[in-house]
């Protein structure tokens, strides 16, 4: 949960029956700005701001009753985007994309309930290309290739949970073919 709403703080804004509701912000005690936006009901719900006690912005975007829900983009304390996405009751939920602290993209594609899942590229910190294929529940599975970081093609085949398993064939990083084979659980079989 990524909202402010669990915490003791300090508010300026307005009130309905007691609770917050209308835009305001929320404050830490060492005087930084928590959240800035809208509420509803004692939650932040629509667009607003969520800050690191820094006072460096943590998440951007839409609320619903207290959890980020909608087009966002939450924040490394560094500075740096960690992730652009369809949020849906506080998980990356739709395309999307995940960045490593540096700032490089980390993954690009779907995220369900905020798991890599369904058709992606993950990227090494460096930024090449790791890994364009199939995930489900944040593992490989289905078709998807890995890659050197020269960007040529390692192992080209099937995955379950994250292993190799299947048909699948592996390559030298000169882009020769190494080895074709079937794959059970990561080893060679056949």
């Amino acid at each position: 949960d990524m909202g402010a709403s669990s915490f003791e703080l300090y508010y300026d804004g307005h009130f309905k029956e007691g609770l917050l509701d209308g835009t305001g912000t929320l404050y830490w005690e060492n005087g930084n700005a928590k959240y800035r936006g809208h509420f509803t009901k004692g939650r932040e719900d629509g667009p607003g701001e969520l800050y690191w006690e820094s006072g460096k912005l943590k998440y951007k975007g839409q609320f619903k009753q207290g959890k980020a829900d909608g087009t966002g983009e939450l924040y490394w304390e560094s500075g740096n985007l960690r992730y652009r996405s369809q949020f849906r009751e506080g998980d990356m939920h739709g395309l999307g994309e995940e960045n490593w602290m540096s700032g490089n993209l980390k993954y690009k594609g779907r995220f369900t309930e905020g798991k890599i899942d369904g058709r992606g590229r993950c990227y090494f910190k460096s930024g090449h290309l790791a890994y364009n294929g199939q995930f489900k529940e944040g593992r490989c599975h289905g078709a998807g290739k890995t890659y050197y970081k020269s960007g040529t093609v390692c192992y080209k085949g099937q995955w379950k949970e994250g292993k190799e398993d299947g048909t699948g064939e592996l390559y030298w990083e000169s882009g020769n073919l190494r080895y074709r084979s079937q794959f059970r659980e990561g080893d060679m079989h056949g």
